[in-house]
């Protein structure tokens, strides 16, 4: 007995097997660009934190299907640039904004920026503002894409001199966690 099967739910299953290769197409560029990194064709250079920001907002923006609706950012226009390579710390944020994006669809993603010692940190949250002292958290090391990514994240930010690592506030409800990175200062 021969079964049809609706035009439609073919169009559902192109579109999910569309999805799937974007997304492995994203994480082979991701390992490519840890590849670069350890093999010595890494250049750090002067960058302004803003302006990766916004890249990286704009990369997030036009390739997810989780429309960035509430963002908001604090990030002093005084601040001094950053030793980075570019493109590898642009990837760096897509990667937490799209983690944090994924996981609070609905909530305002507040990301942040600020001068510390020799460094700059960066904060990507779906949570509202600080309650308490920030409590540092180990990083969940998940099986699947997104601990993949986040271990790339790690080896990209360390190549650069920089750190990851996860928080929150001390009265905040356990669902509010930060991903925070610091990145050195330009010499």
């Amino acid at each position: 007995m021969l079964r049809c099967i609706e035009p439609e739910s073919w169009l559902e299953d192109a579109n999910e097997i569309h999805g799937s290769a974007k997304q492995l197409a994203v994480l082979i560029d991701e390992v490519l660009e840890i590849l670069t990194v350890t093999s010595g064709q890494f250049t750090c250079t002067t960058q302004n934190v803003a302006e990766l920001v916004d890249m990286a907002l704009f990369r997030v923006e036009s390739t997810t299907s989780h429309p960035l609706k509430n963002v908001a950012r604090s990030i002093p226009s005084s601040l001094p640039p950053i030793q980075a390579e570019g493109e590898a710390l642009c990837r760096v944020m897509e990667i937490l904004i799209r983690h944090e994006v994924v996981l609070s669809s609905d909530a305002t993603l507040h990301i942040q920026a600020m001068e510390v010692e020799d460094s700059i940190v960066v904060t990507l949250s779906n949570c509202a503002a600080d309650m308490g002292q920030p409590v540092e958290l180990p990083l969940v090391r998940r099986k699947g894409r997104l601990g993949l990514e986040l271990l790339l994240c790690c080896h990209l930010l360390e190549a650069q001199g920089g750190t990851l690592w996860a928080s929150r506030g001390q009265h905040q409800p356990e669902s509010c966690v930060s991903l925070n990175f610091s990145i050195p200062l330009a010499q």
